[in-house]
């Protein structure tokens, strides 16, 4: 009996494998990782008297061998932030308009981070505090958002002046 169990973990271990053998960019444990699972969260609070409804987050980043983009959050609920590698960035929409609250370098896709948006209103517009928990870990705090202007941290394209 204990041989037909071993006999049976062995090939069910084996068409494991085969399932998700790796391809050239990847590792048997990214793969198995992807198949666990999407582990990344989000979650986003407005202060004072905003109204959350009126924001969306946007994820933008190389999916599928080309640039895209994904609504992570509508003013209502939230989407899944996509597991990829590279520079993810992060948008805030509010009064018809998209700023870049923050650029994030993953080094693996399959490394899974918690991302915390808290934004308060202030005497310009709104400041956006983000801290994304991880292994590529980043925080830090957009200000002048949602004010016509583009946010003030460095290396960060005003809104429209990207490709």
């Amino acid at each position: 009996m204990a041989k037909i169990l071993i006999s049976v973990i062995v090939t069910l271990f084996g068409l494991i494998v085969l399932i998700v053998a790796p391809l050239p960019s990847h590792t048997f444990r990214e793969h198995l990782l992807e198949l666990l699972g999407n582990f990344n969260t989000l979650r986003f609070s407005v202060e004072g008297n905003l109204d959350r409804s009126k924001f969306r987050l946007l994820w933008r980043g190389s999916q599928d061998g080309g640039i895209s983009e994904k609504v992570v959050f509508d003013g209502q609920g939230y989407g899944q932030i996509p597991l990829e590698h590279g520079e993810n960035d992060f948008y805030i929409e509010c009064d018809g308009r998209k700023y870049r609250l923050f650029r994030q370098f993953k080094f693996n896709r399959v490394h899974h981070h918690s991302y915390d948006i808290r934004c308060r209103p202030t005497a310009g517009g709104v400041e956006c505090a983000y801290n994304a928990r991880g292994i590529d870990s980043v925080a830090g705090t957009s200000k002048r958002v949602c004010d016509g202007s583009a946010p003030t941290q460095e290396g960060l394209p005003a809104p429209g002046t990207e490709k």
